[in-house]
């Protein structure tokens, strides 16, 4: 068969069209990390310089000197565009210009931007050239004297843009420094044969297609082994994957796009995956249905075998910076360990709590209706003592006693109930059990009671825990009013003192020695009422006099009122 040799031309077009390709395709792949650091102006570099071939190679190919005129009026234009690109990828990517001031980044941007229109006006008039010809088919270009000095801003350019990325590349270590050369050693390839490629003319492009080669190789090769902009995704990829969380990101239009491994085995046995919708996934698991699009917090249950899982499901809509929502994420956050804990500390707090009111109750008890039996017991042997020696007035007259006892008992007795029974409701707090305690002194004691509120309270204000301590402590404080103070009014008085809750408990009894306190029968019940008042970082304070009353104050500072709302004080 006969052979065909091929031309040096045909090679020349042929490898000068493969690089373009494989430069424009490089702009295409290089679009989709368009979001990461400088890789938008790597975008246009590409595209430019693949164009900029292009743009040479049919000058090169065409007969007509128009043609080439053209060819090399837009080859001129491009070539300072690839030269403008590159600098502003290597300042983007490096973070030159986010360092330097904003005023010398205006006048660089105003520089290059005039330099860009001199260079267009120049090349269209023809003022870069002394004289564009053919010469036994060779096409002559040389340069004018503007054309020569409009080159040395651009030459100097590309200086001091190799000059950034050099700097970058040696400020930097590891993965970053390798990243910095794969940047600079592709340039270098582009305008070495670029500048081979002008000392032969434009006929002759095999040196600047083997330089434009060279470049979209290695950045190629760069691109696969060190992950040029794709480390970052790669490392989100990783991290997602690796999430203890469980991750489901969900479209616009309600299709699942993505979900990590986790959020596999919390749908494990159902067809949730990706391209289903979150319809699928709300019918596997209901309590996960998304309110709205927009950011939410809420607790779920699933239950897998015979265990009851619970998850912190948190949403986030996914929005681009004009604001527009892309989709959501969800987030599926495993708690079922922080609630069995949660779980048993309340335990644990219930039995602690029942075993130091036992101990309270045993020693109320101790104190008032057990030394209350050995009274009773000593004087109806004393009246019976009587009865026998025949000395009726006596043995009325400790009757009369016993049956002043045994009322007392009943009026205790009936008060311990009622305050055990007065429960504190969450939704109205501890305002009405105070209120219904007081109405109980005011039916069956012949008591006046009542309650001052001075400024506006609201139900939550204060935690429960705080709020039962601080019923059974004026529960105790009313007590030795009805036992021992013999008064006719008492009043409850809560109001703000500073930074702190202020309750009195004031009456209009005969009062007593304070220096006395803890020593007279019927005032033990103020060592109960200290211990309650410190458990929960209060202060209880008692003043009276003889023959002028008796006030109980407790201040609790605002700061320990959990969940306390300061607007509610104010």
């Amino acid at each position: 068969m006969p052979s065909y040799p091929i031309s040096p031309s045909a090679i020349s077009l042929w490898l000068s069209l493969g690089v373009v390709a494989i430069l424009e395709g490089l702009s295409i792949h290089t679009w989709q990390y368009r979001k990461e650091q400088g890789a938008l102006w790597q975008v246009w570099l590409q595209a430019s310089k693949g164009l900029w071939l292009l743009v040479l190679v049919l000058g090169s190919r065409s007969a007509l000197i128009e043609e080439k005129i053209l060819c090399l009026q837009i080859g001129t234009a491009l070539s300072f565009s690839v030269c403008y690109l590159w600098f502003r990828f290597i300042a983007n990517l490096s973070g030159y210009d986010r360092r330097i001031s904003a005023l010398r980044w205006r006048t660089i941007q105003c520089g290059a931007g005039i330099l860009f229109l001199l260079i267009v006006v120049c090349a269209w008039r023809g003022w870069l050239w002394n004289s564009l010809r053919i010469t036994d088919g060779i096409f002559h270009s040389p340069r004018s004297l503007l054309g020569n000095s409009i080159s040395l801003p651009i030459y100097a350019l590309n200086v001091f843009t190799l000059w950034i990325n050099t700097r970058w590349a040696l400020r930097n270590a590891g993965l970053r420094r390798r990243q910095a050369w794969m940047f600079l050693v592709p340039s270098i390839f582009t305008w070495s044969g670029q500048l081979v490629s002008r000392l032969r003319g434009l006929d002759s492009i095999a040196p600047c297609a083997i330089g434009f080669c060279l470049s979209g190789l290695i950045t190629l090769w760069a691109f696969h082994r060190w992950r040029l902009y794709s480390i970052l995704p790669l490392a989100r990829e990783v991290v997602v994957e690796g999430m203890v969380d469980g991750l489901l990101v969900i479209d616009d239009e309600g299709y699942i796009v993505a979900l990590n491994a986790p959020t596999r085995i919390i749908f494990a046995g159902t067809t949730v995956s990706v391209g289903k919708t979150i319809v699928d996934a709300q019918q596997a698991w209901p309590e996960m249905a998304c309110r709205d699009d927009s950011a939410s917090i809420w607790e779920a249950q699933r239950r897998q075998g015979d265990a009851v899982l619970f998850y912190l499901v948190t949403q986030t809509p996914l929005r681009t910076p004009a604001g527009h929502v892309l989709g959501r994420v969800l987030v599926f956050k495993d708690i079922t360990h922080e609630k069995q804990q949660h779980a048993h500390i309340v335990e644990q707090e219930k039995a602690l709590s029942t075993q130091e009111e036992r101990t309270r109750l045993g020693r109320e008890l101790h104190d008032g209706p057990g030394q209350l039996w050995s009274y009773l017991f000593m004087q109806m042997q004393a009246a019976r003592n009587s009865v026998v020696k025949d000395d009726r007035p006596q043995a009325m007259q400790r009757l009369d006693r016993l049956i002043e006892v045994v009322q007392e008992m009943h009026v205790g007795l009936r008060e311990s109930i009622t305050g055990l029974q007065t429960g504190i409701s969450r939704e109205q707090g501890l305002l009405p059990a105070l209120e219904e305690q007081l109405r109980w002194y005011r039916e069956h004691c012949d008591l006046e009671a009542e309650l001052v509120v001075r400024y506006e309270w609201q139900a939550e204000m204060l935690s429960p825990g705080v709020e039962v301590q601080l019923l059974c402590i004026l529960q105790e404080a009313l007590v030795n009013v009805r036992k021992s103070a013999h008064a006719n009014h008492v009043q409850v008085v809560i109001e703000r003192e500073g930074d702190e809750l202020k309750i009195l408990v004031e009456d209009d009894g005969c009062g007593f020695d304070p220096g006395q306190l803890g020593q007279q029968t019927g005032h033990h019940g103020f060592q109960i009422m200290r211990e309650r008042a410190a458990e929960i970082g209060a202060r209880l304070q008692c003043d009276s006099r003889s023959q002028g009353g008796t006030r109980v104050t407790v201040k609790l500072p605002l700061s320990i009122c959990a969940p306390f709302r300061g607007e509610a004080l104010s």
